[in-house]
């Protein structure tokens, strides 16, 4: 109950109430995934760590390292040395983060430290409140040896480039309100914009419908990590996904991103904007009704026509 509580005072903007109540997550029962609390001193931002290793473990979805890797790079300043836990597909893109944090795979044993806060306690440690959330544009870089091959690979092109992700993992809570199927997509997709799927992974449904359309080019064979991701995402114009990982790392990138949202959206997106404070490249398109795509996507490409 503290935990849903926490998400929405956080969905309202009310973050100093919001952050604290969010360490209720790391009591609550029925998590899929708990988070495996290490046998040392926690740290929530009183201590001075000057001389303290920090370890940051990550933890719930990749979107959320992402997002809140930022805070790792401002821990910088805080601690001795800063140990940030990273999913092995988010490495190398998360390694242009900060050249003084030392990066740690998820799964494996950590180098030894003395102090650790988890990846999304990061903000209560920092007392953010809606203020003073740290965005300075981008602060995640792509690989410029692979944007070469992307640009080598894709041509030239007389048309805009617009990257698209329609779906996430089938296995997130709340995934049948995020995700849209492929055919609501359809008004879409006009042939005067070179469409390029994001999408590391297709549903079957998606597929059949994907054979009808030649305007939407596939990559999820060249898309083996995030790296390969965000060096096409650098090669477009625009990323238009639902609320996904590409979202945060469009954003993170300091590339234009449209985010289809959902009537009820995450926490992170607040409400009644159309604007992120966590990203300045982000414009958000929210469902005005339930489970109604139609009416945001008629928006959505009435403003990529004049984009």
């Amino acid at each position: 109950a503290m935990w849903n509580k926490a998400l929405v005072e956080l969905l309202w903007g009310n973050f100093t109430e919001g952050w604290a109540l969010h360490e209720w997550r790391l009591q609550a029962e029925g998590r899929d995934e708990p988070l495996p609390l290490p046998n040392k001193p926690d740290w929530r931002g009183e201590e001075d760590i000057s001389d303290k290793r920090l370890f940051i473990p990550s933890e719930q979805g990749l979107g959320d390292l992402i997002q809140f890797s930022r805070y790792a790079a401002m821990a910088v300043e805080r601690a001795g040395e800063v140990i940030l836990e990273v999913p092995k597909m988010l490495v190398p893109v998360i390694r242009t983060l900060h050249p003084e944090i030392t990066l740690s795979i998820k799964g494996q044993k950590p180098p030894e430290f003395d102090v650790y806060c988890p990846v999304m306690s990061l903000p209560y440690a920092f007392r953010t409140t809606l203020e003073t959330i740290p965005t300075n544009g981008k602060y995640l870089s792509s690989d410029g040896q692979k944007v070469s091959l992307w640009q080598e690979a894709l041509g030239p092109t007389d048309k805009k480039r617009v990257g698209l992700v329609w779906s996430g993992s089938p296995k997130h809570e709340n995934d049948h309100n995020r995700s849209i199927p492929l055919t609501e997509l359809v008004p879409l997709l006009s042939d005067s914009v070179e469409w390029h799927s994001l999408q590391k992974e297709y549903r079957e449904t998606d597929l059949a419908v994907l054979e009808s359309m030649p305007q939407v080019s596939q990559h999820q064979d060249a898309l083996v990590d995030f790296s390969d991701t965000a060096a096409l995402i650098e090669c477009l114009d625009l990323v238009i996904t639902v609320d996904t990982s590409v979202a945060h790392l469009a954003g993170a990138l300091g590339k234009p991103v449209w985010i289809m949202l959902p009537h009820v959206p995450d926490y992170r997106w607040l409400t009644d904007r159309d604007d992120s404070p966590w990203y300045d490249s982000v414009r958000l398109y929210r469902q005005q009704t339930s489970c109604n795509w139609a009416p945001l996507i008629e928006r959505l490409s009435a403003d990529l026509n004049e984009y």
